[in-house]
């Protein structure tokens, strides 16, 4: 009976520090797609910025180079952002799942913490919530609910790129004229300037979760 429950104990520390490591490199891979998006979304806004001014127009002539080019940008942005979109999932899951695998029970679970992105409404705040408590848990703090000024941050960034570019993107379906056409671009430069803010906050978070898991879950100490 004490060999088995040992050999249950081996197994959940093996189970958590493969979680842990597992973490570590997809907070490196995530990093890089992150940065990757900065750069793209620099590019983006300078495209927006010239559309705005009248210096590229979008058309369908295929002589129009600068029209291509945009339009090129647009379709590669559109992969990186369904690539990031994933893999930040998975990171999501991760973390989660390490803090729950180390017997710190979350509000929500590892599925929720990530499914909350895709309920309407529920998008707006469930999210947050959710990626607090994976803060404070692999922080080591005993309220999960307890606030934190770079999740804030990142959250405020998230939610003005997600509004406008989802404003943006409702009112280039409905309609295609001039007036139209303007006001998805100054939506779509609103929502770019906040994804310029909210990358590198999104890297600097996803590194503090991770070095605080790497590090045992901080004060604590739930992977003893």
């Amino acid at each position: 009976m004490g060999k088995a429950a040992i050999g249950h104990g081996e197994d959940d520390m093996a189970q958590m520090e493969n979680g842990v490591v597992l973490l570590d490199e997809r907070t490196t891979r995530l990093r890089l797609l992150l940065l990757v998006g900065w750069a793209g979304t620099m590019v983006t806004t300078l495209t927006t910025l010239a559309e705005l001014g009248g210096l590229v127009t979008v058309n369908d002539d295929p002589e129009n180079i600068g029209s291509t080019i945009v339009i090129l940008i647009s379709l590669i942005m559109a992969l990186l952002n369904i690539a990031t979109i994933i893999y930040f999932g998975m990171w999501i899951y991760r973390a989660a799942q390490n803090a729950v695998d180390a017997d710190h029970p979350l509000h929500d679970s590892p599925g929720w913490a990530v499914g909350w992105y895709f309920i309407p409404f529920a998008n707006l705040f469930k999210p947050f919530s959710a990626m607090r408590q994976i803060w404070n848990a692999s922080h080591g703090e005993t309220d999960l609910d307890a606030p934190h000024t770079l999740l804030n941050q990142w959250w405020a960034a998230w939610l003005v790129a997600s509004i406008a570019s989802g404003i943006a993107f409702q009112i280039s379906l409905r309609s295609a004229d001039e007036s139209a056409l303007r006001m998805t671009l100054i939506l779509t430069l609103v929502a770019c300037i906040a994804d310029l803010f909210l990358f590198p906050l999104a890297i600097r978070m996803t590194r503090a979760i991770n070095q605080a898991q790497q590090s045992g879950l901080s004060a604590t100490r739930i992977f003893e």
